[in-house]
């Protein structure tokens, strides 16, 4: 499975992008973080292994951390496994 993520204009290369995939069953998998672009750009999570999920709808939950710790989340319903 691949997902994107899409950045904010404000973004800096040094922020850090977090990526959590929920099953129905609240059964976990997290991606291994990615460094943000500097400006408006998108963040790609390829070859995620989903085998651990149950069929169906997925949660899919991503953030951004920054330099001062602080933390935007965005979370999007309706990824299919």
């Amino acid at each position: 499975m691949t997902i994107q993520v899409t950045l904010a204009a404000t973004s800096l290369a040094t922020d850090i992008v977090h990526l959590t995939l929920t099953d129905s069953g609240s059964n976990v998998v997290t991606a291994t973080t990615q460094a943000a672009t500097a400006g408006a750009g998108t963040v790609t999570f390829a070859a995620l292994s989903t085998a651990g999920l149950v069929d169906g709808a997925v949660t899919a939950t991503a953030w951004v951390t920054t330099n001062t710790s602080d933390s935007s989340a965005v979370t999007t319903t309706g990824v299919r496994r």
